[in-house]
């Protein structure tokens, strides 16, 4: 018993210390996932400013092009995403309950006094730059996650998941309050992914899935905010109010129809040149890549993508570190669902939700949140922390 105590004080993810890098570990770094994000941010800062230089709002007497604002973001980013990478990715394991309350926190602060643009508080204010604590929560309730399923052999009970439908309730409740129910619906596919790898069986899932479905007309009536019935009414049928709520995606769908084969050019595109697609540097660059660069510009977007989220699922499925493989296989889920619902919103597959296109829409706190969520993976890529357990991942 002794010696099996001092056995797992050295080898369980909590205890090892953490694991600075070095040139060894600096081999390891995974250039393939790097280089197709790095083309993605360049596309994104060169539609931003196509989206924007010519019909940017007024900011404080002068236009604002979004692209240079985007650069600034991008610095920052850099920052973070170094943050994320140096040290060895079990320190985030041991300070993951820490970072999930500090999440909650800034929840909780921006409900108090946060800024409020349209009807929502999902802002913090710092001087000119604003921070969205909301996006940085989906990385703190993966960590959170991730940290009390390593190690765990009840998940393929009932009961087990109680613990894990907790972690995620909480922050879905606060980021409800704001309203902002795309962010809300994102923790959803971050839960039921790293609980299914983590062990819990495929029927309970579904089973919870079937009871959110059967309790959506209380979620109608209850929960959902005026302009997210709104949205899923005008998704549904977009021509009942076509110059209010079914605008944007009408719009939308003429400016990735017409971009036709090789698109009508940089800058050229009319939807985006006379202003009739709205949030097009944020929600809807998609939108503005199809219609500049055509087909061809589409398929280059998700072939990058491809890419991220195929060496992505490698790093998964090759460490065997509990911790790492969960945390790993969440940043992967995030960023597939973005991309899914960004762009399926765009061509109206999925009803309109306000979330960013990673790496390549407009946003300070979207693109910070994805640099973080990066080096996170590209952490567990580079190391590699011995396991002894009966319960680590063989396969």
């Amino acid at each position: 018993m002794q010696e099996s105590t001092f056995w797992k004080r050295i080898f369980l993810p909590r205890r090892l210390k953490a694991d600075p890098m070095n040139r060894k570990t600096l081999w390891r770094f995974d250039f393939l996932l790097f280089l197709p994000v790095l083309a993605l941010v360049l596309i994104g800062i060169i539609f931003i400013h196509s989206a924007s230089y010519r019909s940017a709002e007024i900011y404080q007497g002068y236009y604002t092009d979004y692209s240079k604002r985007q650069v600034v973001w991008l610095g920052i980013a850099f920052l973070a995403f170094w943050a994320a990478l140096l040290p060895g990715y079990n320190l985030f394991s041991r300070y993951a309950y820490t970072i999930y309350a500090l999440g909650l926190l800034g929840l909780v602060t921006v409900l108090i006094i946060g800024r409020e643009i349209g009807g929502a508080k999902r802002w913090l204010a710092f001087g000119p730059l604003r921070m969205q604590p909301s996006e940085f929560m989906k990385l703190a309730f993966l960590l959170a996650l991730a940290k009390y399923l390593i190690y765990k052999d009840v998940l393929n009970k009932w009961w087990g998941l109680a613990v894990p439908l907790a972690l995620a309730a909480v922050p879905m409740a606060l980021v409800l309050r704001q309203p902002d129910l795309g962010t809300a619906l994102l923790f959803l596919p971050i839960l039921f992914v790293v609980v299914y790898v983590a062990g819990a069986k495929l029927k309970h899932l579904l089973a919870l899935v079937a009871a959110g479905v059967a309790s959506l007309p209380l979620f109608w009536f209850f929960v959902f905010e005026e302009y997210m019935r709104r949205r899923l009414i005008y998704f549904i049928s977009p021509g009942l109010d076509p110059r209010g709520g079914g605008y944007q995606l009408i719009q939308s769908k003429i400016a990735v129809g017409s971009g036709g084969l090789l698109g009508k050019g940089l800058g050229q595109g009319t939807q985006n040149m006379l202003n009739f697609l709205l949030q097009r540097h944020t929600d809807f660059i998609f939108s503005v890549i199809a219609e500049e660069w055509g087909t061809l510009g589409v398929i280059l977007i998700f072939s990058l993508f491809f890419f991220i989220i195929l060496f992505g699922l490698e790093i998964a499925l090759r460490t065997r570190e509990p911790f790492g493989r969960l945390l790993a296989t969440g940043v992967v889920t995030l960023i597939t669902t973005q991309v899914v619902i960004n762009t399926g919103m765009a061509v109206g597959l999925v009803p309109i939700t306000g979330l960013t296109l990673p790496f390549v829409s407009y946003g300070g706190s979207s693109l910070v949140t994805s640099f973080i969520a990066l080096g996170l993976l590209l952490n567990v890529g580079l190391r590699h922390f011995p396991v002894v357990a009966p319960e680590d991942f063989q396969g």
